[in-house]
């Protein structure tokens, strides 16, 4: 049974993959990717990877087939529709104040200390984390930089459902967004792609792909390099935090000169 659902799912991811009926595709990936994950969670750990997961489901009718795509090349059209990703933008902000409310009811916010100061301490001495950024910043960073850390990541959280509204405020959250998941990943090698891979779905990604050529070797050095080897599945998912954070840092720059 699961391997049928395993060969199911990269069938469709195939064919999501090179466009060919990109709707029927965007729907039997999401179907497939809730089955198989429904099996593995049933073992054990449940991961945070719903929203990459969700992704097809809500972008099958956006009109993200037209371009680089079998859909395209045999002249099949699919129309746009913008409600698509304001949609997967309101879900994507709800899922962020599950993240944010936690943090809020249980004295995150409080100054007499910083929580994510004790999270980086217990990651890196109670959990052995080998994140090269840990020990200088637990060494130098002052108490006010720590809870400046503290509001910032509440804040961040909280930004998406109100920058739902705009459709360039969304984009700017979710750059900054992949920013500070590299933050998360130099300073507790806390390794999570996954929302960085939704975020995508709200940019163009047309000239990024014709650059790939300098960022996608880029990112997977600054991976080998910066972060510690646990596997190739992990390798992967720092390189597409990289990857993220250096394509938000270039449109965030290229948004500043323009103008936001």
């Amino acid at each position: 049974m699961v391997w049928l659902l395993n060969a199911g799912l990269i069938a469709s991811l195939c064919g999501l993959a090179l466009g060919f009926a990109t709707p029927i595709s965007s729907l039997l990936s999401c179907g497939f990717m809730l089955a198989v994950n429904s099996v593995q969670y049933g073992y054990g750990k449940i991961g945070h990877d719903i929203l990459p997961v969700l992704a097809p489901l809500f972008m099958a009718f956006s009109g993200w087939g037209d371009a680089y795509s079998v859909d395209n090349k045999l002249g099949i059209r699919y129309p746009g529709r913008a409600w698509c990703q304001a949609l997967f933008a309101v879900v994507i902000g709800m899922a962020m104040i599950t993240a944010a409310w936690p943090k809020l009811s249980t004295g995150w916010m409080r100054l007499d200390g910083s929580a994510v100061h004790g999270e980086v301490v217990n990651y890196y001495f109670g959990y052995g984390s080998k994140a090269k950024l840990a020990p200088v910043l637990m060494a130098s960073t002052p108490g006010i930089a720590w809870e400046f850390l503290d509001w910032a990541t509440v804040g961040i959280e909280l930004a998406f459902i109100v920058a739902c509204i705009k459709r360039r405020w969304f984009q700017v959250t979710c750059a900054v967004a992949c920013l500070f998941h590299l933050g998360i990943l130099l300073s507790m090698d806390l390794c999570h792609p996954y929302n960085v891979i939704a975020y995508s779905a709200f940019f163009p990604m047309a000239t990024a792909v014709r650059r790939a050529q300098w960022w996608l070797p880029l990112s997977m050095l600054l991976a080998l390099i910066v972060c510690p080897w646990h596997g190739f599945q992990e390798f992967v998912g720092q390189a597409i935090i990289f990857t993220g954070a250096i394509l938000a840092a270039a449109w965030l720059v290229r948004r500043e000169t323009k103008g936001l």
